[in-house]
């Protein structure tokens, strides 16, 4: 008898020398040992964890060198970029398991652990993202992703993780477990939802990723005190076990790609660019409306008109519009005639328009058409009002929210020792639609967004809906609106079955987004595709009329406020604002497919 590891079984000769009688049952009992071995659970990770340091080995930065402190932290570099990655390409892993601290440096910004990279453009990442108004309010969301060959981040799943603060500030603890196509996650001991994908198999290089999107109010130990630029995020205490593989190479040319262009490069009228308005003019041309200012927020910003003839590709040099028109919105009517609507934001709300005979070029002097009229018991002090949708109807709405005479959930009574403590939501704190059916000569009174509850006896909780809106139609003829909230984890959700006469009341929507008032689209076949802040510049598709929705990280800047427009069949040209690093506005073209969404590649001249 020998022993093979651990399995008794008789000497060759005696098992090859058995009767004839006896070889299907011997047989049976060689085929029962091939499957025990084969069907018993793989070995664990044995190796010991390999602690990780940026000064051992050899890395790939891009978008700036790492840095690691006396204290053995994993710093990215102190200047704005879109993007900070680092890849450890000395040494690539299948399964492993790895833990990491990590820990949000300023608001705006993402924490990022790379795995299975093939290049700078293929990889798997679980990562944090860090959004202002997420981490105000006190949610915590995790991702796991894959970056492809389109550029962009493609969100396998997100999720909100109970029971970890959302403080900047705090090292959080994470370990990763990646065996074949499934991968585990959990934060501070939290478990996250187990991610099974099966695009990048084999070995890849692993890695840490950062951005920085907003600069830091107040500098701290990893901030630069000349460029007034902090980093994003921080790592320590990285580690990992697995299986090495030192043959894989990596490709020194591989860089990631960009789908984002500049409309307006010039800073002649300023460097501060803030996304206006799009749409077509009469003759085809396509018309972007931007504001630019010299300083952030300055008085002395200027309205300037863009003009593309290759929709959306190339764009010309921008015409300073008339101050008149500053607040303006560009829309061309079914009539062809091309306008501007403009909305007093105070008493008396009244409502002005401009016309244009020649695509643009000229204006006529601005003419009153009604105001917008809310009940004065209410006294609403300001109104602001979004971009026009038109319904395949021919009827035109328009989306805004309200706010209050006295303090309220829009103003902070006061800020003390890191705790900012909101006004009270008040019956003026609401958002609202207006209609037109007659081509924006008259408009509606406003119509509460947050319908009326149906059993007054049975009192709900004042719900914050008094924000920016975005609303788009479906296939059906239904009409969504999304509102960005405040301290909810999703935006609000509420629906009008008959346009826009009523709408449901307002309930927890399907994912948090902020800055998004001017960029929900429905495509030509019927596609909801909306655009904002968080994760980064994130966009949310639906293929099912806002059933189910799928997320794309697009961009990393922080601002958003961006304006949609569909500028051919299932192309949709998205603008969007940068801010603090890099303040100039932003273009992308998305294309609608089957299957999501995929960027459109252009070359300007």
């Amino acid at each position: 008898m020998q022993d093979l590891g651990g399995i008794t079984t008789m000497d060759r000769n005696s098992l090859l020398g058995c009767s004839k009688r006896n070889w299907f049952g011997q047989s049976w009992f060689l085929i029962g040992i091939f499957l025990l071995i084969s069907c018993s659970p793989s070995k664990k990770i044995e190796s010991e964890y390999q602690v990780m340091s940026l000064n051992k080995g050899k890395w790939t930065f891009v978008g700036g060198e790492w840095e690691e402190s006396d204290k053995g932290i994993f710093i990215p570099p102190r200047k704005a970029t879109n993007e900070h990655l680092a890849f450890n390409t000395s040494e690539a892993f299948t399964d492993f398991e790895a833990e990491f601290e990590f820990r949000w440096e300023i608001q705006n910004s993402g924490a990022g652990f790379i795995f299975r990279a093939k290049n700078t453009r293929q990889y798997y990442m679980v990562h944090f993202p860090c959004t202002g108004q997420q981490y105000r309010a006190e949610h915590f969301w995790a991702a796991i992703s894959k970056v492809d060959e389109s550029g962009w981040v493609r969100f396998l799943r997100m999720e909100m993780v109970h029971g970890v603060p959302s403080e900047i500030g705090l090292w959080h603890k994470a370990k990763l477990v990646v065996k074949g196509s499934t991968f585990r996650l959990w934060v501070d001991g939290r478990p996250f939802p187990v991610v099974v994908d099966s695009s990048y198999s084999g070995p890849g290089f692993v890695g840490l990723e950062s951005y920085n999107a907003r600069d830091p109010d107040r500098l701290t130990d990893v901030g630069d005190p000349v460029t007034k630029i902090g980093a994003g995020s921080t790592f320590r205490k990285v580690k990992i076990r697995g299986r090495k593989f030192r043959e894989l190479h990596w490709d020194p040319e591989s860089k990631p790609l960009k789908n984002w262009f500049y409309p307006l490069p010039e800073t002649s009228y300023g460097k501060w660019q803030y996304a206006s308005s799009l749409t077509r003019s009469p003759n085809g041309d396509l018309l972007m409306k931007l504001i630019v200012a010299k300083e952030h927020l300055s008085k002395d910003s200027v309205a300037v008109l863009l003009r593309s003839k290759d929709n959306g590709r190339n764009w010309s040099k921008p015409k300073k519009l008339p101050r008149v028109l500053k607040g303006g919105t560009l829309f061309n009517n079914r009539d062809g005639q091309l306008k501007m609507y403009m909305i007093q934001a105070s008493p008396p709300f009244k409502m002005y328009t401009s016309s244009s005979n020649d695509d643009g070029r000229t204006w006529s002097s601005i003419k009153e058409n009604g105001q917008l009229k809310f009940s004065k018991k209410l006294n609403v002090r300001n109104a602001h009002v979004g971009k026009i949708v038109e319904l395949r109807s021919g009827q035109l709405m328009r989306f805004g929210y309200t706010v209050g005479e006295n303090q309220s959930v829009h103003g902070a009574i006061k800020e003390e020792k890191g705790v900012r403590y909101w006004g009270p939501i008040t019956e003026a704190d609401f958002s609202f639609s207006i209609s037109s059916f007659d081509g924006g000569k008259t408009w509606s009174d406003p119509v509460n967004l947050n319908g009326p509850n149906p059993s007054p006896q049975y009192f709900m909780v004042a719900k914050e809906t008094g924000s920016e809106v975005s609303a788009a139609e479906t296939r059906q003829g239904k009409i969504l609106a999304l509102i960005r909230s405040y301290t909810s984890p999703w935006m609000w959700e509420t629906w009008s079955e008959d346009s826009g006469k009523s709408w449901s009341p307002a309930a927890r929507g399907p994912f948090p987004m902020y800055a998004a008032t001017n960029s929900m689209t429905s495509s030509s076949s019927g596609v909801l595709v909306i655009a904002g802040r968080h994760p980064g510049v994130g966009v949310q598709v639906s293929h099912d009329d806002g059933m189910t929705w799928q997320c794309t990280r697009i961009d990393t800047p922080f601002y958003a406020n961006g304006v949609s427009y569909e500028v051919q069949p299932e192309v949709i040209l998205y603008i969007y604002d940068g801010k603090y690093s890099d303040p100039r506005v932003r273009g992308q073209l998305i294309r609608v497919t089957p299957r999501g969404i995929e960027p459109v590649k252009i070359n300007q001249s």
